[in-house]
């Protein structure tokens, strides 16, 4: 079946999720092409692993990947219509991939600095310590010093 307009998406695509009655719930038979936009925008988000976006332009509609602390710029998979829900699904899975593995990245490139920064603070405390700990022994030590006679 060739997918027309959002309408025609979204009633195919609901009919291939798992979760669709929970989205259902929000759908009507005489839903509008702008209600099936926004119960698009508001499902490919909520249904996908990385929180994939969903738009429209004149010829079709578009998605993309997400990744939370990124900035990097994701590719757009751009769907012609008409087009098949084999095509949108391939499209959409790809975006979700691609949000996913930039999440990974740009989540371990965070968590590596985090460790690094962690990792000099624990080393100045060790130095202040250290520092701390050498300067009361040399006063210990003076202090015997002058116990026994010393002139410090």
């Amino acid at each position: 079946m060739k997918i027309n307009n959002c309408r025609e998406l979204w009633a195919a695509w609901m009919g291939e999720r798992s979760w669709a009655s929970e989205a259902m719930d929000d759908y009507s038979e005489e839903e509008t092409e702008e209600k099936s936009i926004a119960l698009l925008e508001k499902w490919v988000f909520r249904g996908t692993k990385c929180g994939c976006i969903f738009g429209i332009n004149e010829n079709g509609v578009y998605v993309g990947g997400y990744a939370e602390g990124s900035d990097a710029e994701l590719p757009i998979y751009t769907l012609v219509y008409p087009f098949t829900l084999e095509e949108w699904t391939e499209a959409l899975d790809h975006a979700d991939a691609d949000g996913v593995e930039e999440w990974k990245r740009a989540n371990n490139q965070n968590l590596a600095r985090l460790i690094d920064e962690k990792e000099k603070e624990i080393e100045n405390m060790y130095k202040q310590n250290l520092a701390r700990l050498i300067d009361e022994k040399e006063k210990e030590i003076e202090n015997m010093y002058k116990d026994f006679g010393g002139e410090g």
